[in-house]
């Protein structure tokens, strides 16, 4: 199981006629330690709900990293965005977001988008990641 089933889109070639592309809302820095959440878990439920977010995050992370060109062809969106001179982290779970940091968000990924695509090489990904050596 997966959030980030990019392979399902492939066409299962080693020469592939066109790339796809994957979209995925990235921490700011993984590697730094979060206070909690204002919302600690308070019940078995939530507990479960903590662990499978966990997993699911893990599988994800992992399955991006290890597979074949998977990373390479993530476009990957900072959440942080800048509001009013303010800057505020959007996580996934945010479901009532203003419509200025909607805004934000969606300047975040077409920015990351834009970078990205100049930076494209769909001729190297597929000999390093598809073609038969």
């Amino acid at each position: 199981m997966s959030n980030y089933p990019i392979w399902l889109l492939d066409d299962g070639t080693e020469d592939p006629p066109w790339p796809t592309f994957g979209f995925k809302l990235v921490e700011p820095d993984k590697r730094q330690l979060k206070g909690p959440l204002w919302n600690p878990i308070t019940n078995p439920v939530g507990y479960f709900k903590a662990i499978a977010g966990t997993l699911m995050d893990g599988h994800d992370n992992y399955h991006i990293s290890k597979s074949r060109g998977n990373f390479d062809r993530t476009i990957g969106i900072p959440t942080v965005v800048n509001i009013q001179g303010a800057e505020k982290e959007i996580r996934t779970t945010d479901f009532d977001i203003t419509p200025a940091e909607s805004e934000a968000l969606y300047n975040n990924g077409e920015e990351s988008a834009r970078r990205f695509i100049q930076g494209w090489d769909f001729e190297k990904w597929k000999s390093t990641y598809r073609k038969l050596r």
